[in-house]
């Protein structure tokens, strides 16, 4: 199944996903172009990388592609929450942690799954980052993408 492009897609809440630039001080004339961080106004992508606005836009159309599918993915009972995507070792162990997460979830928190990506949806940011913790800590997620989990959500 193909989508649309992100600006079309009815499922993508673009008054949620606005690029911000900030400008870095110095000599831009010395570098060629205006180098630049961006951010999305979501609060879970960032680039702090001294950039032409251009590739930071790139960036965030990479972004937005992941909004997209999120948007195609989250259940209706969690649409109202942030969603954040949290890479398994695999798919099984993606069930897994839905499976075996000890509390209960409810309205405010919830986990579901597409293939080896466990989706967060969360209104409280230490809901994502003690599933990061607990599926690490049981094997199910690297300390690569737990650790990506908890710098960009806590």
């Amino acid at each position: 199944m193909s989508m649309p492009n992100y600006t079309q897609d009815p499922l993508v809440r673009l008054d949620r996903h606005q690029i911000e630039f900030t400008t870095y001080p110095g000599d831009h004339h010395a570098l060629g172009f205006v180098a630049t961080r961006a951010r999305c106004s979501c609060g879970t992508w960032e680039s702090n990388r001294p950039w032409a606005r251009a590739d930071h836009q790139r960036a965030f159309g990479r972004h937005m592609g992941d909004v997209q599918v999120i948007a195609h993915t989250v259940p209706r009972e969690y649409e109202r929450l942030a969603v954040v995507p949290l890479r398994c070792v695999d798919a099984e162990h993606a069930a897994a942690v839905v499976r075996e997460w000890p509390k209960p979830q409810d309205a405010e928190h919830g986990l579901f799954r597409r293939e080896e990506t466990l989706y967060i949806a969360y209104r409280d940011s230490e809901f994502p980052c003690s599933v990061a913790v607990w599926a690490h800590l049981r094997g199910h997620v690297s300390d690569v993408y737990a650790g990506r989990m908890l710098r960009d959500v806590a």
